[in-house]
């Protein structure tokens, strides 16, 4: 029975993982990071008012996301530290649940308490997409004007080439086809056809 109910959680683990990249459109470790940095700079400019409970779910999942399932060596609460002592409590009430879980339930409850979170992630996604296009037309751009370079490289050269051998006299070429075709009249005539 309980193998039963680890496997369903395990279905939907991957489902609710699944459900976080079609919502948002990105990995899940991906939306993770942009809900943490959201969250924190949302919190300290005071611009993301969060009750006490909802806070105290916020640090336990990033906690789990973190260390795992509760560990007394990570906890940093002290004996009069009554929001720690909360914090250890809602972290241990997490129990086993994954970091995949975790995290993905840490950015189910930042887009309910906070929807503009979504707006963000859109923002966020699509300004590195355009940064990649862009970084890609670069590349295009530099890449040809590169084989433009090497064309008009190779041109110049081969042009000098030719004036160089221009100004060499018929004796030279005749003297130079001698030494290369010793005693073959023909290869010398041929060479300068």
């Amino acid at each position: 029975m309980e193998n039963r109910a680890s496997e369903r959680d395990g279905d939907m683990a991957i489902g609710e993982t699944d459900l976080i990249m079609n919502k948002f459109g990105a990995p899940l470790e991906d939306i993770y990071k942009l809900a943490i940095s959201f969250y924190r700079g949302r919190k300290h400019s005071c611009e993301l008012m969060v009750p006490y409970e909802k806070r105290l779910l916020f640090m336990a999942y990033s906690k789990q996301v973190r260390y795992g399932p509760y560990d007394a060596t990570a906890d940093d609460s002290g004996w009069f530290d009554l929001v720690g002592s909360d914090r250890t409590k809602a972290w241990k009430d997490l129990g086993t649940l994954s970091t995949s879980d975790a995290m993905s339930a840490f950015i189910t409850l930042l887009d309910v308490v906070c929807p503009s979170f979504r707006d963000f992630v859109n923002e966020h996604l699509q300004s590195q997409v355009n940064f990649k296009s862009e970084e890609h037309e670069e590349n295009k751009v530099q890449s040809d004007f590169q084989a433009m370079n090497d064309l008009e490289r190779f041109e110049v050269q081969r042009q000098q080439i030719q004036e160089a051998l221009n100004r060499q006299t018929y004796h030279q070429f005749r003297a130079y086809a001698q030494q290369q075709f010793v005693g073959d009249p023909i290869q010398v005539w041929n060479y300068f056809i």
